[in-house]
């Protein structure tokens, strides 16, 4: 497993798939949706307790904030819906991480709220670990979720097989 959000070159790298947020820009490739990527903003439940659940969204801008940065740069713009409108809240991160792991882990570790796919989320929001923030609001989906692999004649039994899974 690596996590990498540079381009890749799947035959130099020996990669036969690759999961990926948004929509690869590069040429020769199968790309295959595999899912919408809903997002939630989520906290340690210390945190949570020291400072109380928000009241509204804007009011996470003085919480402090773990944010994914990735090659494109941080992503501090939080979309949310307000009255019908779609609205966007800068935040400014306490902490920085390059991979949707460290995240939740810094989240977890009560450094401060994230910003995360739902999806990523969803064990820890069950245990209890982490705690939505402000479920009732409405938030944008981001980018979706793709499959990725290179365009090759040949395609590995294994690459077949975990296609076959998400098929399922």
């Amino acid at each position: 497993l690596h996590f990498d959000d540079a381009p890749l070159d799947f035959v130099r790298a020996g990669v036969d798939l690759a999961l990926t947020v948004g929509l690869p820009q590069a040429e020769r490739l199968v790309v295959r949706k595999l899912c919408d990527n809903e997002v939630t903003v989520v906290a340690a439940p210390s945190l949570v307790d020291e400072r109380g659940q928000p009241a509204e969204f804007a009011e996470l801008a003085t919480w402090p904030i773990v944010a994914y940065r990735s090659a494109l740069g941080a992503v501090t713009s939080w979309r949310y819906a307000d009255a019908g409108e779609i609205r966007t809240l800068e935040v400014e991160p306490a902490l920085t991480v390059s991979d949707g792991v460290s995240l939740l882990v810094s989240a977890r570790r009560g450094l401060g709220a994230a910003y995360v796919s739902r999806f990523s989320a969803a064990e820890d929001l069950d245990a209890g670990t982490l705690v939505e923030l402000l479920p009732d609001v409405a938030l944008p989906a981001y980018a979706p979720v793709y499959t990725v692999k290179a365009d090759l004649t040949l395609v590995s039994a294994r690459v077949r097989a975990f296609e076959a899974c998400l098929d399922e």
